[in-house]
């Protein structure tokens, strides 16, 4: 009597029991799988660009482990390649020059910049504050994975340093930031890229100790905004492409050069390019193509013009080389001004910024000292100029069957 009254209610305790602990398991499931979830979200945030930024830097945890060492004559950075499978590390917009190349040791790698006249040699670029007399060298490391076209990591270094009594001061090594003299500071910084490959933590500069900076620069001329610090890019096109550095140029082929801000400081900033000369890779032979803002010679390399208020400036100019170099580098002075540089007359109507004005009108006064220029840029590109083995066959031929006509 008692077990047939008591049935039901035993397999309705079985029944929930098989329902609770089937509920227990899937809660547990969807707990693993919400932390599964969560562990690969971090895995994928530690490869976003701009969560690394973040971490490098605070100089914790980086997955680019880097010492930077700032001198006299020279900066040293060394970075940590034991993350990397296969490594391959070189200097932005030198991938294939081998006088540029970092020394490796074992999973290290050291590039020797130098700071002295040469330091264009390898693409650093040289800033000159106009108003302090302050001086960035900087520079940016590429490196990539031989094997992963994924695996890629750039990082940003730069040393500066007040201008007085630069040459009479000598230096030692270092690895935080030292004061040397009263009157001379030197300090090391680096940054990396963000996601949208716009530079991170590249606002600072260094002034002299009792210095204060205003936000807001006024000039006298109703010029009146934020000044970020400028990016420059030098870059080469043809047909309106960018030129591949790793391919050969015939001589002869028509190009245009172009030098442009980024987007922030294009608001603010304006571009006149004062002074450009061609050297071969070793710097044995030169020639001054631009100075004092206008080319020397349009028929090889034209004047540098601006549609857009001189945000950008290009140059159209035929490939050309030295006899016994391949290589060509361009090594140019730029000067940076409030709201646009002061326009120069190179003749026949002509001006070292351009045609058309955006902006209001500036005077043409040659032996007037530009006031709004803030600072003044040294930068370098180079191209690959040279016959291709099919090129150079061809032309063989030509030439040989010339000489045929000519014997018959």
């Amino acid at each position: 009597m008692f077990n047939f009254l008591y049935w039901p209610l035993i397999l309705m305790l079985v029944v929930i029991l098989i329902l609770a602990n089937g509920f227990l398991i899937d809660c547990e499931s969807a707990n693993k799988s919400e932390m599964i979830d969560s562990q690969t979200n971090l895995d994928l945030g530690l490869r976003n660009p701009s969560v690394e930024s973040v971490k490098n830097q605070s100089y914790s945890n980086s997955k680019l482990p880097y010492k930077l060492d700032c001198r006299q004559d020279s900066m040293i950075i060394e970075l940590d390649l034991s993350s990397f499978n296969d490594p391959y590390v070189y200097l932005d917009g030198l991938r294939l020059m081998d006088i540029c190349r970092p020394k490796i040791s074992k999973s290290i790698a050291i590039f020797n910049l130098s700071l002295a006249n040469d330091f264009h040699r390898c693409g650093t670029i040289k800033i000159h504050e106009q108003f302090t007399g302050s001086i960035v060298y900087y520079h940016r490391i590429i490196v990539e994975s031989k094997r992963s076209d994924r695996m890629m990591k750039s990082i940003y270094f730069k040393c500066s340093r007040a201008k007085q009594n630069l040459r009479s001061t000598k230096f030692s090594s270092i690895d935080t930031e030292a004061v040397l003299d009263k009157q001379l500071r030197i300090k090391r910084n680096s940054w990396i890229d963000n996601s949208t490959g716009r530079l991170v933590n590249f606002t600072e500069i260094d002034f002299d100790e009792n210095f204060v900076e205003a936000e807001i620069l006024d000039f006298g001329e109703n010029i009146t905004a934020r000044a970020p610090y400028p990016h420059l890019n030098l870059k080469v096109k043809q047909n309106n492409r960018f030129v591949n550095k790793s391919l050969n140029i015939a001589p002869g082929t028509p190009l245009e050069m172009i030098i442009y801000l980024d987007d922030e400081s294009s608001k603010v900033f304006g571009l006149l390019a004062n002074f450009m000369k061609v050297t071969d890779e070793f710097g044995k032979q030169q020639e001054v193509i631009v100075s004092n803002g206008c080319s020397i010679d349009p028929y090889i390399f034209g004047n540098f013009e601006s549609e857009d208020g001189g945000d950008s400036i290009s140059a159209k100019f035929r490939a050309f080389k030295f006899p016994e170099s391949n290589y060509v580098m361009f090594v140019g002075t730029v000067n940076v001004c409030l709201d646009q540089c002061k326009k120069v007359p190179c003749g026949n109507g002509l001006f070292g910024l351009g045609r058309r004005r955006r902006r209001r009108d500036i005077g043409v006064d040659e032996k007037a000292t530009d006031r709004n220029k803030v600072y003044e840029i040294e930068m370098m590109t180079y191209l690959k100029i040279g016959f291709t083995t099919e090129e150079l066959a061809n032309r063989r031929d030509s030439i040989q069957a010339i000489f045929d006509e000519k014997k018959f």
